[in-house]
């Protein structure tokens, strides 16, 4: 019984263990999918805002209204005084101002548009009033698109003059005979990107990553907010390591679901989502299981103690009397009827009533036994007597046959001899043999008066 006990815990126990096993295996298949879509999902939505730009700057940089402009742009770069600009301004700048103008309007998710060329003119998209810096030409978007290839399009994060805001400015550089002339470029506001992007991370634990083909994070957790100076922040290394693609690894000493995707750009895309918010419910659910199985195996416990004390240890020592009966120990001591209730205490007195039958069988048998024991020694008794007479006959029966044959010697001898010397040697032995043959026959000789002796019969018992 207890053996089917624990085989039913060990079943219970495998059951729970397998549901929670392929749950577990489950909900990390639900993650690694969740967090792919989502990096999916989260590179098709930044592709409206970073490719957009990228692109926008290359249609403008194509635009023949940049070359145009060239040199015919307002200038005042004196920090901090307005930016004036000529009513009615020339041909070329009215119609760089409206191409910016329908750019930007275009597509609100791009910040700002501008075009700045080398002798210091510079026209943008919303106006700006007022200079923020001394020569804009000392920005990061203009000195490295200056310094890149031609047709090449620079991608730079940094802090906007207008609003301190976080932004990726995305520039290419203007040639006019093979010579740069001057800088286009858009801006992307980092921040609003990331609030947009932070509804597309899965769980409340996710975050989003993306990254330019430099590794730098131009969106980042916690890397752009407004009471904080932006300071450009590097990815973790295993998302600069690792190829598009699902993974479950450690980040940071967390373990942790997290997708990767490039686009044909160079951006990408990292989502991540915390594994233990994931798995909470799957090991809520082991932790559920095993305090379950542990209260199933105390209640088992107690059952089985209350059946072993009202059922199994009562039969336990039944058993043992009855093996030592059927050892062959009638009186061995048998359990009191005070040990047992029930249907139990009923087998015990049935078992006693047969142990009394089977006592009285063994002394009734024992009995026989002796009686047949009693009789054969009586038999070999009579059979050792019987033998013992038969071989005292036989010798007697030898010796009478020696005491004749001395007899008729003496009786031939006597008849033979010559003198009365060998007549009373053979008479003498004659006599001998005659007393002894007498004897053994139960008779024995007498002497007369005369010296001669007579037969007297005797008793062969005496």
């Amino acid at each position: 019984m207890l053996f089917l006990l624990c085989l039913f815990l060990l079943a219970s126990m495998s059951i729970v263990g397998g549901f929670a096993y392929f749950n577990y295996r489950e909900n990390c298949r639900l993650g690694e999918l969740g967090v792919q879509r989502a990096t999916l999902g989260v590179a098709n939505y930044a592709q409206l805002f970073l490719h957009t730009a990228e692109n926008s700057v290359r249609q403008l940089a194509r635009s023949p209204e940049i070359i145009n402009a060239v040199g015919s742009l307002p200038k005042n770069m004196t920090r901090g005084t307005p930016l004036v600009y000529m009513e009615p301004l020339p041909r070329e700048a009215a119609a760089l101002r409206t191409l910016l103008d329908t750019t930007l309007y275009g597509s609100h998710r791009i910040q700002q548009a501008g075009f700045l060329d080398i002798y210091g003119g510079f026209m943008a998209s919303p106006a700006l009033r007022v200079v923020l810096v001394n020569d804009p030409r000392t920005r990061p978007w203009f000195t490295r698109a200056m310094d890149a290839p031609a047709g090449s399009v620079v991608r730079s994060s940094y802090l906007s003059a207008p609003g301190n805001e976080p932004v990726c400015t995305f520039s290419q550089a203007i040639y006019k005979d093979e010579k740069p002339v001057g800088v286009v470029y858009m801006e992307v506001s980092l921040r609003i990107l990331s609030q947009s992007l932070a509804v597309l991370s899965p769980g409340s634990s996710g975050k989003i990553y993306v990254l330019d083909n430099t590794g730098m994070a131009l969106i980042a957790p916690d890397s752009y907010d407004a009471s904080a100076r932006h300071v450009p922040v590097a990815a973790p290394r295993e998302f600069l390591e690792a190829g598009d693609g699902r993974y479950y690894t450690t980040v940071g000493g967390v373990p942790t679901f997290w997708a990767v995707h490039t686009d044909k750009l160079g951006f990408r895309y990292i989502v991540t989502l915390d594994a233990e918010e994931l798995l909470h419910d799957s090991n809520m659910l082991l932790l559920r299981s095993c305090m379950g199985a542990g209260l199933v195996l105390l209640i088992i416990l107690v059952v089985g103690y209350a059946i072993a004390g009202s059922a199994v240890m009562p039969l336990a020592r039944l058993e043992t009397a009855a093996n030592a009966i059927a050892d062959g120990r009638p009186d061995a001591a048998f359990p009191e009827p005070s040990e047992f209730a029930g249907e139990i205490r009923a087998l015990r007195n049935a078992i006693v009533r047969m142990l009394v039958s089977l006592r009285s069988a063994a002394a009734a048998a024992q009995r026989t036994t002796q009686r047949a024991t009693a009789n054969e020694r009586y038999a070999l008794a009579a059979l050792r007597d019987a033998v013992q007479r038969q071989r005292d006959s036989q010798n007697k029966l030898e010796a009478m046959r020696l005491a004749a044959r001395d007899l008729s010697a003496a009786m031939e001898g006597l008849a033979a001899a010559k003198n009365e010397e060998q007549r009373a040697e053979y008479l003498r032995k004659g006599l001998k043999a005659s007393e002894l043959f007498m004897l053994l026959t139960g008779n024995r000789m007498r002497k007369n008066a005369g010296g001669a002796s007579a037969p007297v019969k005797t008793d062969p018992k005496s």
